[in-house]
């Protein structure tokens, strides 16, 4: 599990460099930095995912409650960050952008692992 995670997050880095700088050159510094947050808070709700799923109950019931809960308290910190960057002026579409990065490495992991299998 370790060795998939750090080359998702490998991926997602080297995603995001590229995207990020197309955002400052045709655009401005804070889309910049959108992009960045969006990765970054990507990133912490994929290793909140697998913090879950490494802890997760073998009682059926208490595993659904678990699930439930972590997905509510990863929307709900996707939702602050949301809030946060709109309120400090940075394009929440830059981090929704940055999101996509890591989406995208998500993507990219699964064709690489499908080639070498």
């Amino acid at each position: 599990m370790n060795r998939f995670q750090k080359r998702i997050e490998t991926i997602s880095l080297f995603v995001t460099i590229p995207v990020s700088i197309t955002g400052w050159i045709l655009f401005d510094f804070n889309v910049f930095a959108g992009i960045w947050i969006g990765c970054m808070c990507a990133l912490i709700g994929f290793r909140m995912i697998v913090k879950m799923t490494k802890s997760l109950n073998p009682d059926e019931q208490k595993a659904k409650k678990q699930g439930v809960f972590s997905y509510t308290m990863r929307y709900f910190f996707y939702g602050m960050i949301l809030f946060i960057c709109a309120y400090k002026g940075i394009p929440v579409l830059s981090v929704l952008a940055g999101i996509m990065c890591h989406k995208a490495s998500l993507l990219i992991y699964t064709a690489i692992e499908k080639e070498d299998a």
